[in-house]
């Protein structure tokens, strides 16, 4: 199970809070920081887990096998521009 970690709050950058012009306020306002290490959590729970501080590092650590928990580290406002571009590729593509 690949688990994206961006702290919490990362749903509402992708929506207008989330916006360049709103940045300077974005963490103060729509930040809820949990805090928590989830591979910690993870393993409490007695699942193989770790954690990638890359996307090059992802194959090396799926491959292994087994049922484990890969938490990847990410930032909510870069995860929020991803979704954007996804979104767009996807309305590209389908036939209007």
């Amino acid at each position: 199970m690949v688990v994206p970690d961006n702290d919490g709050g990362g749903i509402f950058a992708q929506l207008e809070p989330g916006q360049d012009r709103h940045a300077r306020d974005y963490r103060r306002v729509f930040g809820t920081p949990h805090g928590r290490d989830l591979v910690t959590v993870a393993r409490s729970m007695g699942w193989a887990a770790g954690a990638v501080g890359s996307a090059g590092e992802l194959p090396g650590v799926l491959a292994l096998g087994g049922p484990r928990v890969v938490v990847v580290r990410t930032d909510q406002r870069a995860e929020a521009g991803l979704a954007r571009e996804l979104r767009a590729a996807a309305r590209s593509a389908l036939p209007a």
